[in-house]
């Protein structure tokens, strides 16, 4: 079903007839979702002794295998940064000398602003 709007202005928000349906669908999601979250909560809490060491094992393992990898990313990816580094110097560099008079001017103009409240 498609939601079409109603062509009067209401002061609160109200479905027309042709939404209600996804509104309801919406709302059960939302629902189950919730009502999910609750229960893996309870079942987590419950289970505590024995989901916590699984848990923790993971979460070691995680930081022993991702720290090797994460070096080996960065020093292939080295390379490439310094070469876009290099190539976006002379843009931030010309960026920067046509934006540098403009944010003189936003200063000025607070340092007036500034002394015409009584201020340093």
């Amino acid at each position: 079903l498609k939601c079409v709007g109603s062509p009067r202005i209401y002061w609160f928000p109200v479905a027309p007839l042709s939404c209600r349906p996804c509104a309801l669908e919406k709302s059960t999601m939302i629902f189950e979702a919730i009502f999910t979250f609750i229960v893996g909560a309870g079942i987590g809490a419950y289970h505590n002794e024995h989901i916590f060491p699984c848990l923790t094992d993971t979460h070691k393992l995680a930081k022993q295998k991702a720290g090797p990898a994460m070096a080996k990313a960065k020093d292939a990816s080295a390379p490439y940064v310094k070469m876009a580094q290099d190539k976006a110097a002379p843009h931030l560099n010309a960026v920067k000398d046509k934006a540098t008079p403009y944010l003189n001017m936003a200063k000025d103009k607070a340092n007036q602003a500034s002394a015409a409240l009584g201020r340093k």
